[in-house]
């Protein structure tokens, strides 16, 4: 167990998880601990339970696939493992916002990119913040991405990031450290400001998109913003983190 199943499937993929199938909007849906097995009963795919996650079109074709036999059953079937880590859609008419802090040798930099309920990016942005912490680095870019965000009207939003620091502070779970206390001030200042608004710790395995963005601004003090034709590195991450299978702990792209 632990390994995912893939099948051959005639849609133009030699190798296709069943986690691909399922529109990216409902993946919050998911038990990623389902085994194959689960959605077989009497020796036959469990139409009644794969229509719970698939629409029929995709249902017809797994159940023309013959029965996968002996330790194939006990295999993961969306995807990977069940601890893979993985970028998760919003719910519906809700942005979520993935921010990063970046930090060489000669700059930091802020990143952050907004995404819909189907995973599309609607806005991307980062700026060089010359020599700081990355502590500093990554409030900043959190800060920066609740400005955007209520500039341009959003009103339900989630906010991930991969500093647990930060989040914890906003979150009141701990004391602000001193030297982003007054960013933490103002971030808590802007949320209030929308309908609805969560902050969550992630990985940085979740967070692939928000870390190539900030990257790119280390060579250049110009800030940057995208609202469509990203780079290639970033595209490269959202399409990954599209495909809802996820990666390991300690995996890069």
């Amino acid at each position: 167990m632990g390994k995912a199943l893939s099948f051959g499937l005639s849609i133009g993929y030699s190798h296709f998880l069943f986690a691909n199938l399922i529109p990216i909007n409902q993946r919050n849906n998911i038990n990623w601990e389902a085994t194959v097995k689960d959605f077989i009963t009497g020796h036959k795919w469990d139409k009644v339970k794969l229509l719970r996650v698939l629409d029929w079109e995709i249902v017809k074709q797994i159940i023309g696939i013959p029965i996968p036999s002996g330790n194939q059953k006990d295999q993961f079937v969306w995807g990977p493992a069940a601890n893979a880590i993985r970028w998760l859609p919003p719910p519906d008419r809700t942005l979520k916002i993935n921010f990063e802090g970046s930090v060489s040798n000669t700059s930091a930099a802020s990143g952050v990119i907004f995404r819909d309920s189907e995973g599309n990016p609607v806005f991307a942005s980062s700026r060089n913040l010359g020599i700081t912490s990355a502590p500093i680095a990554e409030a900043t870019a959190l800060r920066d991405g609740l400005i955007n965000a209520k500039a341009k009207g959003y009103t339900d939003i989630q906010v991930e990031g991969d500093s647990k620091m930060v989040i914890e502070a906003v979150n009141e779970n701990i004391s602000s450290p001193w030297r982003i206390k007054q960013i933490v001030q103002d971030i808590k200042k802007i949320a209030k400001g929308f309908s609805t608004i969560s902050f969550k710790h992630i990985y940085r395995e979740a967070n692939f998109a928000a870390d190539a963005i900030a990257s790119t601004r280390h060579q250049t003090t110009e800030e940057r913003v995208w609202e469509n034709n990203l780079l290639r590195r970033v595209t490269r991450c959202i399409q990954f983190d599209n495909l809802g299978t996820g990666c390991l702990r300690g995996n890069c792209l």
